[in-house]
């Protein structure tokens, strides 16, 4: 992810870059040759260009990568927590007493009149 964001994000300047260096070597160009040719503007005039597109050929493909990451992580994160919700839900309905205090104390006197009177529980609700 580190990587195809920093392809999203530095891809245009390096295209950029690239466009500034070749306008910089069109008028080195037509400096030298001193005039205004398409010999001597051609060569900047295609650098600019092969830099431009090499930059876009990186940042295009990298920001549809990184986006179809981050939607699938953030749906697989999704359905972990829905898990983890899911999976606490269970435990606590398992695990958990939630009655009221009277109704777990009749319940304990219950429990405790249904024991026979050699101290094992019978079978009896």
């Amino acid at each position: 992810m580190i990587v195809l964001s920093t392809a999203v994000a530095g891809g245009p300047f390096i295209g950029l870059l690239g466009t500034v260096w070749g306008v910089m070597d069109t008028f080195s160009g037509v400096a030298k040759a001193n005039a205004a040719s398409l010999t001597a503007m051609a060569p900047g005039v295609a650098g600019a260009l092969v830099a431009t597109v090499t930059g876009l050929m990186v940042a295009i493909p990298a920001m549809f990568a990184y986006n179809f990451m981050v939607t699938s992580i953030r749906a697989f994160t999704q359905e972990l927590d829905n898990f983890a919700t899911e999976y606490a839900t269970a435990i606590e309905h398992q695990y958990v007493d939630n009655r009221s205090l009277a109704d777990e104390l009749a319940d304990a006197l219950r429990k405790s009149k249904a024991v026979d009177s050699t101290g094992l529980e019978s079978s009896l609700p």
